[in-house]
């Protein structure tokens, strides 16, 4: 739910005009729903973005746990791609719109993920 409302701030952001600020919100919604992923898994994990994109593609990047059924990676190359070359950073408005589509599909693959963890904890009680 915090990651959905950092996007929503994200996008009004945008709507007002503030690519920047916008893109990074996008980043940092990205980064609260793949640290929430991490610690679901009982993994610690810092509050430092470069901390949660390393756990985040080890443990649920590397494994695959996080992959689309049909996309695979597609989702999680979203963050590790924005992380490793920081576009949020001096983004201009087509940025920033990319980025908050991007988010977006991140946030729905990791609730997917979500769902599918916690079925199969389930599945095995």
């Amino acid at each position: 739910q915090q990651a959905e409302q950092q996007l929503h701030d994200a996008q009004d952001a945008l709507e007002a005009g503030q690519s920047e600020a916008a893109a990074l919100g996008a980043f940092t919604a990205m980064v609260t729903a793949a640290k929430a992923l991490v610690r679901h898994l009982e993994v610690q994990v810092k509050d430092d973005a470069d901390d949660v994109v390393a756990n985040f593609k080890t443990h649920l990047h590397d494994t695959t746990l996080f992959h689309d059924p049909f996309a695979k990676g597609k989702f999680a190359a979203y963050l590790l791609k924005v992380h490793a070359e920081q576009s949020y950073e001096n983004a201009n408005d087509e940025i920033a719109h990319r980025m908050l589509d991007e988010a977006q599909l991140f946030l729905e693959a990791a609730h997917a993920c979500y769902e599918r963890l916690t079925q199969a904890a389930a599945a095995a009680e």
